[in-house]
Protein backbone atom coordinates (compact mmCIF):
# COMPACT_ATOMS: atom_id res chain seq x y z
CA UNK A 1 0.00 0.00 0.00
CA UNK A 2 1.14 3.48 -0.54
CA UNK A 3 1.59 5.55 1.83
CA UNK A 4 2.22 9.72 2.40
CA UNK A 5 3.70 11.38 4.80
CA UNK A 6 7.07 12.21 6.63
CA UNK A 7 9.44 10.21 8.69
CA UNK A 8 12.85 11.88 10.96
CA UNK A 9 15.18 9.87 12.56
CA UNK A 10 17.32 11.34 15.87
CA UNK A 11 20.14 10.84 15.74
CA UNK A 12 19.83 10.62 11.74
CA UNK A 13 20.42 6.99 10.34
CA UNK A 14 24.40 6.32 9.80
CA UNK A 15 25.22 8.24 13.00
CA UNK A 16 27.93 7.17 14.94
CA UNK A 17 27.02 6.16 18.57
CA UNK A 18 28.78 5.88 21.72
CA UNK A 19 28.73 2.91 23.43
CA UNK A 20 25.89 1.96 25.88
CA UNK A 21 22.18 3.22 25.01
CA UNK A 22 21.25 5.86 23.21
CA UNK A 23 17.45 6.42 22.49
CA UNK A 24 16.93 6.81 19.02
CA UNK A 25 13.38 9.03 18.77
CA UNK A 26 11.19 8.68 15.36
CA UNK A 27 8.52 11.31 14.50
CA UNK A 28 6.49 11.61 11.90
CA UNK A 29 3.23 12.03 10.14
CA UNK A 30 1.50 8.85 7.47
CA UNK A 31 -1.46 9.66 5.92
CA UNK A 32 -2.23 12.52 7.89
CA UNK A 33 -1.89 10.78 10.83
CA UNK A 34 1.03 12.19 13.17
CA UNK A 35 3.11 9.35 15.39
CA UNK A 36 5.97 9.79 17.90
CA UNK A 37 8.16 7.25 19.64
CA UNK A 38 11.88 6.27 20.79
CA UNK A 39 13.37 2.98 20.86
CA UNK A 40 16.76 2.12 22.54
CA UNK A 41 19.26 1.32 20.98
CA UNK A 42 22.32 -0.71 23.33
CA UNK A 43 25.62 -0.88 22.03
CA UNK A 44 27.93 -3.19 24.04
CA UNK A 45 31.37 -4.90 23.33
CA UNK A 46 31.85 -8.60 23.58
CA UNK A 47 35.01 -9.38 23.34
CA UNK A 48 37.74 -9.09 26.36
CA UNK A 49 40.80 -6.87 25.81
CA UNK A 50 43.54 -8.44 23.50
CA UNK A 51 46.14 -9.89 25.77
CA UNK A 52 49.32 -11.73 25.35
CA UNK A 53 52.06 -12.97 27.70
CA UNK A 54 55.51 -13.41 27.43
CA UNK A 55 57.54 -16.45 29.41
CA UNK A 56 60.59 -15.28 31.08
CA UNK A 57 63.58 -15.50 33.50
CA UNK A 58 63.41 -13.89 36.83
CA UNK A 59 65.79 -14.11 39.53
CA UNK A 60 65.15 -13.99 43.43
CA UNK A 61 66.55 -10.97 45.45
CA UNK A 62 69.55 -11.09 48.06
CA UNK A 63 66.71 -12.26 50.91
CA UNK A 64 65.21 -15.22 48.07
CA UNK A 65 61.95 -12.87 47.16
CA UNK A 66 60.82 -12.27 43.94
CA UNK A 67 57.64 -10.20 43.22
CA UNK A 68 56.44 -10.33 39.49
CA UNK A 69 55.84 -6.91 38.09
CA UNK A 70 52.91 -7.66 35.15
CA UNK A 71 54.83 -5.40 33.02
CA UNK A 72 57.55 -8.47 33.05
CA UNK A 73 55.37 -10.78 31.15
CA UNK A 74 52.23 -8.67 29.33
CA UNK A 75 54.10 -8.88 25.86
CA UNK A 76 50.51 -7.09 24.54
CA UNK A 77 47.53 -5.25 25.56
CA UNK A 78 45.03 -3.47 23.72
CA UNK A 79 40.92 -3.64 24.03
CA UNK A 80 38.39 -1.81 20.93
CA UNK A 81 36.76 0.29 23.13
CA UNK A 82 38.34 0.74 26.66
CA UNK A 83 41.54 3.07 26.87
CA UNK A 84 44.42 1.10 28.04
CA UNK A 85 45.11 3.08 30.91
CA UNK A 86 41.56 2.02 32.47
CA UNK A 87 41.47 -2.25 31.72
CA UNK A 88 42.25 -3.97 35.07
CA UNK A 89 44.92 -6.39 35.33
CA UNK A 90 45.41 -9.12 37.86
CA UNK A 91 47.97 -11.78 38.66
CA UNK A 92 46.79 -14.79 40.34
CA UNK A 93 50.45 -14.99 41.86
CA UNK A 94 53.52 -12.93 41.54
CA UNK A 95 55.36 -13.36 44.91
CA UNK A 96 57.88 -16.17 44.72
CA UNK A 97 60.37 -17.40 47.23
CA UNK A 98 63.27 -20.14 47.55
CA UNK A 99 60.33 -22.81 47.13
CA UNK A 100 59.39 -21.74 44.16
CA UNK A 101 63.09 -22.16 42.16
CA UNK A 102 62.20 -23.90 38.22
CA UNK A 103 58.71 -22.44 36.38
CA UNK A 104 55.75 -21.54 37.22
CA UNK A 105 52.69 -20.75 35.62
CA UNK A 106 51.28 -17.44 35.95
CA UNK A 107 47.84 -16.53 34.87
CA UNK A 108 46.57 -12.70 33.79
CA UNK A 109 43.23 -11.67 33.34
CA UNK A 110 42.42 -8.32 31.53
CA UNK A 111 39.13 -7.06 32.52
CA UNK A 112 37.71 -3.52 30.28
CA UNK A 113 35.32 -1.20 32.10
CA UNK A 114 31.93 -3.58 30.09
CA UNK A 115 33.57 -6.87 32.50
CA UNK A 116 34.76 -8.47 29.40
CA UNK A 117 37.79 -10.11 30.33
CA UNK A 118 40.87 -12.79 29.14
CA UNK A 119 43.51 -14.40 29.97
CA UNK A 120 47.23 -15.56 29.42
CA UNK A 121 49.48 -17.40 30.93
CA UNK A 122 52.97 -16.88 31.52
CA UNK A 123 55.95 -19.14 32.18
CA UNK A 124 58.10 -17.79 34.73
CA UNK A 125 61.70 -19.44 35.61
CA UNK A 126 62.64 -18.27 38.65
CA UNK A 127 66.25 -18.66 39.67
CA UNK A 128 68.76 -18.06 42.73
CA UNK A 129 71.67 -16.31 41.47
CA UNK A 130 72.76 -14.67 44.31
CA UNK A 131 76.10 -16.42 45.97
CA UNK A 132 76.50 -17.77 49.23
CA UNK A 133 78.70 -15.21 51.61
CA UNK A 134 81.52 -16.75 53.36
CA UNK A 135 82.91 -14.82 56.74
CA UNK A 136 86.03 -16.21 57.55
CA UNK A 137 87.38 -16.26 61.32
CA UNK A 138 89.96 -13.78 62.34
CA UNK A 139 93.53 -14.68 61.67
CA UNK A 140 94.87 -17.43 64.19
CA UNK A 141 98.30 -17.76 66.12
CA UNK A 142 98.88 -21.00 67.86
CA UNK A 143 102.28 -21.71 70.05
CA UNK A 144 103.74 -25.18 70.19
CA UNK A 145 105.21 -26.60 73.15
CA UNK A 146 108.69 -27.35 73.23
CA UNK A 147 108.34 -30.93 72.65
CA UNK A 148 105.94 -30.84 69.74
CA UNK A 149 106.67 -28.86 66.25
CA UNK A 150 103.32 -29.88 65.13
CA UNK A 151 99.65 -29.15 65.74
CA UNK A 152 96.32 -30.58 64.98
CA UNK A 153 94.38 -27.35 63.21
CA UNK A 154 90.80 -26.40 64.24
CA UNK A 155 88.57 -23.65 62.51
CA UNK A 156 85.70 -23.08 64.51
CA UNK A 157 84.22 -20.22 63.60
CA UNK A 158 83.37 -20.05 59.42
CA UNK A 159 80.17 -18.69 59.01
CA UNK A 160 78.49 -18.51 55.68
CA UNK A 161 74.80 -17.88 54.87
CA UNK A 162 73.06 -18.03 51.96
CA UNK A 163 69.43 -16.57 50.57
CA UNK A 164 67.92 -19.84 49.62
CA UNK A 165 69.58 -23.29 49.80
CA UNK A 166 71.75 -25.45 51.64
CA UNK A 167 75.22 -25.40 50.77
CA UNK A 168 78.84 -27.29 50.94
CA UNK A 169 81.22 -25.62 52.03
CA UNK A 170 84.90 -26.78 51.02
CA UNK A 171 87.90 -25.17 51.77
CA UNK A 172 91.85 -26.04 50.84
CA UNK A 173 94.70 -25.64 53.61
CA UNK A 174 98.02 -25.27 52.70
CA UNK A 175 100.69 -26.11 55.63
CA UNK A 176 104.08 -24.41 55.92
CA UNK A 177 105.80 -27.62 54.64
CA UNK A 178 103.40 -26.82 51.67
CA UNK A 179 100.93 -30.43 52.03
CA UNK A 180 97.63 -29.47 51.56
CA UNK A 181 94.43 -30.16 53.81
CA UNK A 182 91.32 -30.23 52.19
CA UNK A 183 87.78 -30.56 54.27
CA UNK A 184 84.04 -29.81 53.75
CA UNK A 185 81.21 -28.53 56.21
CA UNK A 186 77.74 -28.99 55.30
CA UNK A 187 75.15 -26.06 56.27
CA UNK A 188 71.68 -26.09 56.25
CA UNK A 189 70.67 -22.14 56.80
CA UNK A 190 68.47 -20.28 55.56
CA UNK A 191 68.16 -16.51 55.54
CA UNK A 192 64.39 -15.50 56.21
Amino acid sequence: PDFVGSIVQTPAAGSVVNLGITDVHITGTVNGNAFDCSVPYFLTEIDGPALTCNDTTLYLDNVGLLTVDSAAIIGGLNDACTPLDKIVLQVDNNQFNCSDLGTNNIVVTATDTLGNSSTCTSIVTVVDSVSPVLLCPSDIEISTTDSTCNRSLELDNIQASDNCSSYTLTYELTNPDLTTVNGTDDFNETVE
